[in-house]
């Protein structure tokens, strides 16, 4: 992949990220919408920015626990700037793009991209379920029975299964064996070997349970950005408002990364807004902007920072012109042949 290839790829998300601001202006009314950003307190914005930065602190610390559980030792400057780089990678679909941590920690210090991947998948899943838990009681309390419970169960129920099948060495060994069997394919099995060793030590369960807490946290810390913005917006502080900002920014979130769209832009943020307006008594032009000011603070300044990371690490590491990354399954497997 060259550096003009990236570029294009983050530009197709920002362009779709405008176009689904468009949407939504038109959903809240240009003139309501106006007023209701114009009028917002903006010396809020350092607590939204704060609870951002929180987060991003907690997940870097996840980072940094994952790397030393596989074994890998990077200094923590150039381990941040690895970290933040991926940031505009969640305008890649499914977010496939956050696999440039892999690469530039080979790139960084010769680790191979197959034993640090399964850390990107462990975030994920993490990620997902200390989401799910943010938005489990609300999932009752406020929503019920119907199509978004069962939709964000069974999310979870795939993701816990997925975990539970990684525990189990004889059965992953079968099915790696079986892999190894198919043709044009059983090449990567010594890959695939060396990715499920990290996978299994990521998921034990103390670390699986530890990772999950902090990502209660840090993912809780943008539910709390989004009860600010909603005190900002006028709604009365209160436990109501609490509960219903951290339950529709965790279901958002899930919803959006579910979508595999790009920064889960457009399903996120129609869900967000829709279930702001079923929930509190918000007219549409609240709900947008509500919307459009936690996405800003908690997505796109987050792309931000990570752009300008991107370019110091590629910079430093001598890859600011080309980056020799090909699909990521093919880019995962041939360092573990180079090394076997």
């Amino acid at each position: 992949m060259r550096i003009r290839d990236l570029h294009r790829k983050l530009l197709w998300g920002l362009f779709l990220g405008i176009g689904v601001g468009f949407i939504l202006a038109l959903w809240g009314d240009f003139g309501e919408l106006r007023r209701h950003l114009t009028t917002f307190p903006w010396q809020l914005a350092p607590s939204l920015v704060g609870l951002t930065l929180v987060n991003y602190t907690l997940r870097f610390a996840k980072w940094q626990y994952y790397l030393r559980t596989i074994g890998v030792t990077v200094p923590r400057g150039r381990s941040l700037g690895i970290f933040l780089a991926a940031f505009p990678m969640v305008l890649t679909p499914g977010k496939v793009g956050e696999l440039l941590k892999s690469y530039l920690l080979k790139a960084g210090t010769g680790t191979g991209m197959a034993r640090s991947a399964p850390i990107v998948l462990a975030e994920r899943i993490t990620d997902g379920l200390a989401m799910f838990v943010l938005a489990l009681a609300g999932l009752f309390g406020f929503v019920g029975e119907g199509p978004l419970l069962w939709t964000l169960l069974g999310v979870a129920g795939l993701m816990l299964l997925f975990v539970l099948f990684t525990r189990s060495r004889r059965l992953v060994t079968w099915a790696l064996w079986v892999w190894g069997q198919l043709p044009g394919l059983g090449r990567f099995e010594p890959a695939l070997r060396s990715a499920y060793t990290s996978t299994y030590d990521l998921f034990t369960l103390p670390r699986f349970l530890f990772a999950i807490g902090l990502g209660i946290i840090s993912w809780g810390c943008e539910g709390l950005a989004l009860y600010v913005t909603l005190i900002g917006l006028g709604q009365e502080p209160g436990r109501l408002v609490l509960e219903v900002a951290i339950f529709t920014l965790a279901a958002a979130t899930l919803i959006g990364a579910v979508s595999f769209l790009p920064g889960g832009l457009g399903a996120a943020d129609l869900s967000l807004t829709g279930l702001l307006l079923r929930l509190l008594p918000l007219r549409p032009g609240e709900a947008v902007a509500a919307t459009l000011i936690i996405r800003f603070f908690t997505l796109w300044f987050g792309v931000a920072i990570g752009l300008v990371a991107m370019l110091i690490v590629l910079r430093r590491l001598g890859l600011d012109r080309e980056l020799a990354l090909k699909e990521p399954a093919e880019e995962i497997m041939e360092p573990v042949h180079e090394s076997i």
